[in-house]
C-alpha cells in the first residue's frame, strides 16, 4: 500500500509564489490534479507549467482573496474546473511588515485580513464541499512566527499568524468527525521571492543577512521551497488520517533553540 498515492484526487493550492508552487508540483507527482490559484496570472501560469512539464495536469484560476465575496466567486470558479474538492492548500502570502511604533491602521487589518480571515473563509468554502463528501485534506501555511518572537518587524504577520494556528486546531476538531483534516505547516525562514528583497542589494537587502539567518538555524540553512512539499505530501495523503489540527513546524530546528 503507498499511502502517499494522490492518484485519483483533486487538489486546490491557493497562493502560486514560491512555496504554493512547490507543494502543487508535489501533489501532482503523487497524482494529484491540481488547480493553482493566484492573483497573478504570471505566477499560477508558471505552476501549470511546471506541473505539465513534469507530466502532470493542471489548470489555474486568476482570483483575489481580499473579502468574502472575492473567495466565493473563486470557489464557484474553482467548481467549473473539477467535479470534487479532495484536497484544500492555503498559501497565498504578501510582503506587509511594520515596526510595530510605526504600524498603520491600513498595514494592520491588511495582514490580519489576508493571513487569517482570508484563510478562515477559504477553509468555510472548502469545508462547504468537504462536509458533504465526508472527506478531505486542508492544510493550512502557518508560520513559526505563530509560536515565537523572531524579533523582526512583524507583529501583525505573528499575531494573524498565532491566531492561524488555533483557527487549524479548532477547525480540525469541528470537521474531523465529518472525515475532514485540518492541519498546519509552520516554516521557517524560506527564500521566495516574497522574502528575496530582504537579501538583495538591487532591491534594498543585505546579503549578509543570509549568513546572520543562516547561523541561527541548527540545521544550517534557511529553507528553499521544496523543503515543504514533504510535510505537505503527508497532510494530504492517507499517512496523515490520524493527524487532527496539528501544527508541523518545519524550521530546521529554530524554535527547538
Amino acid at each position: 500500500m503507498n499511502l502517499f498515492d494522490l492518484k485519483g484526487k483533486n487538489a486546490f493550492v491557493i497562493g502560486a509564489g514560491g512555496i504554493g508552487t512547490a507543494i502543487a508540483q508535489g501533489l501532482s507527482w503523487q497524482g494529484a490534479y491540481v488547480v493553482v490559484a493566484d492573483v497573478s496570472e504570471k505566477n499560477a501560469k508558471n505552476a501549470v507549467a511546471k506541473i505539465e512539464a513534469d507530466g502532470g495536469k493542471a489548470d489555474y484560476i486568476v482570483a483575489d482573496i481580499t473579502t468574502k465575496s472575492d473567495i466565493e466567486a473563486m470557489f464557484a470558479e474553482m467548481d467549473k474546473k473539477i467535479d470534487r474538492l479532495d484536497i484544500l492548500v492555503n498559501s497565498a502570502g504578501i510582503g506587509s511588515f511594520s515596526s510595530a511604533l510605526d504600524m498603520t491602521e491600513d498595514v494592520w487589518n491588511t495582514v490580519l485580513n489576508h493571513f487569517l480571515n482570508s484563510v478562515f473563509w477559504c477553509c468555510q468554502q472548502g469545508g462547504k464541499r468537504m462536509v458533504p463528501n465526508k472527506y478531505g485534506k486542508i492544510i493550512n501555511l502557518c508560520s513559526m512566527s505563530g509560536m515565537v518572537a523572531t524579533g523582526d518587524v512583524g507583529s501583525s504577520y505573528a499575531a494573524a499568524k498565532a491566531g492561524l494556528i488555533q483557527l487549524t486546531k479548532n477547525l480540525g476538531c469541528e470537521w474531523i468527525p465529518h472525515g475532514v483534516n485540518v492541519n498546519g505547516i509552520s516554516p521557517g525562514m524560506v527564500r521566495t521571492a516574497l522574502t528575496d528583497p530582504m537579501f538583495d542589494p538591487k532591491m534594498g537587502g543585505d546579503p549578509a543577512l543570509i549568513a546572520m539567518y543562516d547561523s541561527q538555524i541548527p540545521l544550517g540553512r534557511m529553507a528553499q521551497p521544496i523543503d515543504m512539499v514533504g510535510p505537505a505530501l503527508f497532510l494530504a495523503s492517507p499517512a496523515s488520517d490520524y493527524l487532527v489540527g496539528q501544527n508541523i513546524v518545519a524550521d530546521g530546528g529554530y524554535t527547538c533553540r
